[in-house]
């Protein structure tokens, strides 16, 4: 199964499990940027953005990070967890 295709499961989550979420993605995958939450369709042909959404549709997380070899590995693992919920 191609994780690229994966749809991600609305995640209901407090500010502070969503801090948590963010800092813990990035302190696994260190290749990865912080993500830049503020202009998520910006330069949409260099950058994979996905979002995980509040059940209310109130918050989106947006995650923006070059897509490149090093990149696409870890971007498909967060995606497989979101998606499992292990995150």
């Amino acid at each position: 199964m191609n994780n690229t295709a994966l749809p991600l499961k609305p995640l209901k989550l407090s500010h502070k499990e969503r801090t948590r979420l963010e800092h813990q993605i990035h302190s696994e995958f260190p290749l990865l940027p912080p993500g830049d939450k503020k202009y998520p369709y910006e330069n949409r042909n260099h950058f994979y953005v996905f979002s995980v959404n509040d059940y209310g549709g109130n918050y989106s997380f947006w995650l923006k990070y070059p897509l490149n070899t090093k990149t696409q590995g870890a971007i498909n693992e967060i995606k497989r967890r979101i998606y499992n919920g292990e995150f």
